[in-house]
C-alpha cells in the first residue's frame, strides 16, 4: 500500500472512529432511557414510549452498521486484509479483543435486520427486549474497537 493510499485510509478510519462514538453515544442514552427490559411493555403501551423505544432500535441497528460495515471494513482495508463477509469481520475482530463476543455482535446484526422489517406490536417489544439485552456488549465492542483504531492511527 503506498503511503499516500495509508494516509487516506487513516483519514477515513477516524471519520469511522467519530461517528461510532457518536452513534454509541445516542445509543447509550436510549438505553438509559428506556432504564430496564422490564419497562419496555410499559413504554409499549403509549406512542410517547413507542418513540422510546423506536429510537433505542434504530440506534442500536446504526451502531452495529457502523461497526462491522464502516469501521472494521475499514480497518480490514487499511491493513491490507481481503474483502470478508461481515461474519469473518467479527470473528477475525473477536480473536483480536476488539469485540466482546462475536455471538452478540452476530446477534446484534440479526436484529439489526428485524428491525428494518417489523410491524407487529408484539414483534416490537420482543425485538425491543433482545435489543435491550445486548446493548452493553454492543457499547462495550465500540470501546474497544474504538481504542484499538485510535492506536492504528498512530501506527
Amino acid at each position: 500500500m503506498s503511503p499516500s493510499h495509508d494516509q487516506a485510509m487513516k483519514a477515513v478510519l477516524a471519520e469511522r472512529l467519530q461517528e461510532l462514538a457518536r452513534s454509541g453515544a445516542a445509543l447509550e442514552l436510549s438505553y438509559r432511557r428506556v432504564v430496564s427490559a422490564e419497562t419496555i411493555d410499559m413504554l409499549s403501551r403509549s406512542d410517547e414510549g413507542m418513540i422510546e423505544i423506536e429510537a433505542l432500535t434504530a440506534r442500536f441497528a446504526r451502531v452495529v452498521d457502523n461497526l462491522v460495515q464502516q469501521t472494521l471494513r475499514t480497518i480490514d482495508e487499511l491493513e491490507g486484509q481481503e474483502p470478508a463477509l461481515p461474519l469473518d469481520r467479527i470473528q477475525r475482530a473477536e480473536r483480536r479483543g476488539w469485540v466482546a463476543a462475536a455471538s452478540d455482535l452476530v446477534a446484534a446484526r440479526g436484529l439489526r435486520d428485524r428491525i428494518a422489517h417489523e410491524y407487529d406490536a408484539e414483534g416490537w417489544r420482543l425485538i425491543a427486549r433482545a435489543v435491550y439485552a445486548l446493548v452493553p456488549s454492543l457499547l462495550l465492542s465500540v470501546e474497544r474497537l474504538s481504542a484499538a483504531g485510535k492506536a492504528l492511527l498512530k501506527d
